[in-house]
């Protein structure tokens, strides 16, 4: 039997079946365009999650970056910083070395030896005092150097002693036959080590008359 014929002989069945295919058409079309949407939704979302995970990957990237500049800034200003330090030292011994150098040219500037063997140290500006040690049974010239308690700092170097020792005779019987005795008074001028320091020499008078008034080197003018 044709479609015309159904049509003709039931028509309600036929109009009813035509409906029903026709709804089942519809449906299949929604279906597909629901799926069809789906499908564009998923699309869009893992595009959007794809960039989001670029931009983050670019952001962890420039941030990886921005560290490591920062880290390289950190050491070259810390390298700078050294440098600076290390010239500043090597111009300040050049500069202690140049004063030293100067110092030793002076006639009452002496080297003290044999500092690690001494009782004492000194330190720059210190004052000490000078005595020959005629006595000495390794060298008559030696001119020892004691602090102001009495110990021993260390001694003149050889090389000089004998002239210093030999000008402080000198003196000392010069400013006996004046009631006078002779005072040696040293001022530390150089830091030092274990093995030389520089002194600077004073010589002063001290009365030895009765009743003389006496001059004491460390007394403070009260004028």
């Amino acid at each position: 039997m044709t479609e015309e014929q159904k049509r003709q002989n039931f028509p309600g069945d036929y109009a009813a079946a035509a409906a029903a295919a026709a709804s089942s058409a519809g449906g299949l079309e929604k279906r597909d365009a629901n799926v069809a949407e789906c499908t564009e939704l998923n699309v869009v979302a893992k595009k959007q999650k794809k960039d989001i995970a670029a931009v983050k990957k670019m952001k962890a990237r420039e941030i990886s970056e921005a560290k490591r500049l920062a880290e390289e800034e950190i050491q070259r200003t810390l390298a700078a910083e050294r440098a600076e330090r290390q010239r500043q030292l090597e111009e300040e011994k050049r500069r202690q070395e140049e004063e030293e150098r100067q110092l030793r040219m002076r006639d009452d500037v002496f080297s003290i030896t044999g500092l690690k063997y001494g009782e004492a140290k000194a330190s720059c500006g210190e004052k000490v005092t000078l005595l020959r040690e005629p006595e000495n049974e390794y060298d008559a010239n030696a001119v020892k150097v004691i602090n102001g308690y009495r110990q021993l700092v260390g001694r003149i170097e050889k090389d000089k002693a004998a002239t210093l020792s030999s000008k402080m005779k000198h003196m000392q019987e010069d400013y006996h036959s004046q009631n006078f005795k002779l005072f040696a008074e040293g001022t530390i001028v150089s830091a030092g080590d274990d093995y030389q320091q520089l002194v600077k020499v004073d010589f002063k008078k001290i009365p030895t008359k009765p009743n003389a008034a006496i001059i004491n080197p460390y007394a403070k003018s009260t004028k």
